[in-house]
């Protein structure tokens, strides 16, 4: 498995992009009153109310960065997150809707399976893809995006209309059973969502699973995808089959998770937030540690909170989109330099580095293994 950045890299590249941030920030005049710094302190950790929103934004952020950092680990790369989310979401409505009379505990668990299956077959073809005919994941994940947005038109728009509330450029479908909902809790003036512990509890056992299960070893090896570990015995092709599914279904119970916890309804407005492809800057800023997506999707809950501050304060939101980018930019090369490095030295030798042989494309029977 290719190595990430180390913890000293990571906070450089969130340091140097602050930085700049902090440039444009401080040529900024709050119309409100008061300095531009103190309005974000009071909307993000200076308050209760702030730090709330602080974690309930980095709640999809979470899950969607667990999705992408599973694919990343075994050398792929999940672009369709907010499809994936969208039609977990869809799935788990459609199962509320037709068990509208099951108590609370029982139908917030079928929904929740629901959200699992729903983005995991909606990467299945995707996957399928992938393993018989070669397509790039990246193209067919991103291309499904548009397909899941216009199926969420199609519903909420349509046959799950609620006629009552839909107006401007925001589509909502009927309301869900009063017990589709999931408890919160209250620390101090703060209060944390129960979708948020299940996503930390998740990193924790992905975690786990990566480091000290025969399928964590598997998905450490594919990466390479080389004549060594086929000759070891591992399928590289179903592993990458599964660990494709299992992203997408974690996608998707995030977007079942949003709805349950903050939403209590299925809209357009799910993925308004783009949370589904700052998850895959979160994953990149931890080197696709499990574990190390928790904090990076806090600290970037962290920076859509900041984003939310400086628009109410006729601010441009857009400083938030630049620190994120510079954020990714300089990730990117924190990670690039020493494989480039190695490379370079690896040139100066008597002979390059030859490459590996391409790996076969597997028949219907090996897949079906």
């Amino acid at each position: 498995m290719t190595a990430g950045p180390s913890p000293i890299r990571r906070v450089i590249a969130v340091l140097a992009a602050a930085l700049v941030a902090v440039v444009f920030i401080s040529m900024q005049s709050s119309p409100l009153g008061g300095s531009v710094w103190e309005q974000i302190w009071l909307s993000t950790f200076g308050t209760g109310l702030g730090t709330t929103s602080v974690l309930q934004l980095a709640m999809p952020i979470l899950f969607a960065g667990l999705a992408a950092a599973v694919c990343q680990r075994t050398g792929m790369w999940n672009i369709g997150i907010p499809g994936q989310m969208i039609m977990g979401a869809w799935t788990a409505t459609w199962v509320a809707y037709h068990l509208s009379g099951v108590p609370q505990a029982p139908l917030v668990l079928a929904m929740m399976a629901a959200g699992v299956i729903g983005g995991g077959l909606w990467m299945l073809l995707p996957a399928l893809a992938r393993v018989y005919l070669g397509v790039s994941e990246i193209i067919g994940t991103l291309l499904l995006n548009f397909v899941a947005i216009q199926w969420l038109i199609y519903w909420t728009g349509g046959p799950w209309a609620n006629t009552n509330q839909n107006g401007g450029g925001t589509l909502i479908a009927k309301p869900l059973p009063a017990q589709a909902t999931l408890p919160q809790f209250t620390i101090g003036s703060t209060t944390i969502g129960l979708a948020l512990l299940i996503g930390v509890a998740l990193a924790v056992v992905l975690a786990a699973v990566y480091r000290y299960t025969q399928f964590g070893y598997r998905s450490a090896l594919a990466e390479s995808g080389d004549e060594l570990v086929r000759y070891a015995g591992i399928s590289v092709w179903r592993t990458r089959l599964v660990t494709l599914v299992l992203s997408g279904g974690i996608a998707g119970l995030g977007g079942v998770l949003l709805v349950l916890d903050q939403l209590h309804v299925l809209s357009t407005s799910l993925t308004a937030d783009n949370s589904g492809y700052v998850g895959i800057v979160a994953a990149a800023l931890a080197g696709n540690a499990l574990l190390g997506v928790v904090p990076s999707a806090l600290l970037f809950g962290f920076l859509a909170a900041i984003g939310s501050a400086l628009q109410i304060m006729d601010v441009s939101g857009e400083i938030v989109t630049l620190l994120t980018g510079l954020v990714l930019i300089i990730a990117c090369i924190n990670v690039g330099k020493p494989r480039f490095l190695a490379r370079r030295s690896s040139a100066r030798g008597t002979s390059p580095p030859s490459a590996p042989a391409p790996e076969p494309a597997p028949t219907l029977d090996e897949v079906a293994k």
